[in-house]
């Protein structure tokens, strides 16, 4: 990635002015939040059980005792871990077989060449489903409605 934003002269000032444009922009176009302090306590809140539902449901996956058999026959982790790619191992010395000892990179860039993307969706659905079950439908609502980051997120949870 380095190599192919900064390798050229051209790229590498282009790519310098695009992040120093986007550093000061958000830093002197928005010094105060957009929105008023007890609206950010509640979404606060809200993304706090989501994130804690989202959370206990994927660690029951992870936990699962077929996932392993599952995600070594349905993900090039084995092949990935033969390419020498990385500074370390894809496996902690000692760990045995299965996913216990797989290191982070070898994990989600596993998952990633299947197209499954499970450690960056799974669960969000939970806790979504949590929020709601908890009467929190409306600060949701006010979230899809008031804060980009969570309209734009959202549609694709859907």
């Amino acid at each position: 990635m380095i190599s192919d934003k900064y390798a050229l002269p051209a790229l590498a000032r282009e790519n310098l002015e695009l992040t120093v444009a986007a550093v000061l922009r958000a830093s002197t176009l928005h010094r105060t939040s957009r929105q008023p302090d007890h609206r950010v306590a509640a979404w606060d809140e809200c993304m706090t059980m989501v994130s804690d539902a989202a959370c206990t449901s994927y660690r029951r996956l992870a936990g699962h005792p077929d996932l392993p058999a599952y995600f070594l026959a349905s993900t090039p982790v084995d092949q990935l871990a033969s390419l020498k790619m990385s500074s370390r191992p894809a496996k902690r010395p000692g760990s045995g077989t299965g996913i216990a000892g797989l290191r982070a990179i070898p994990w989600v860039f596993g998952w990633t060449q299947s197209r499954q993307i499970v450690p960056g969706w799974f669960g969000v659905g939970s806790g979504l489903a949590a929020a709601r079950a908890a009467g929190l439908g409306g600060v949701l609502a006010d979230m899809h409605a008031n804060w980009h980051f969570f309209r734009r997120s959202y549609r694709t949870w859907r």
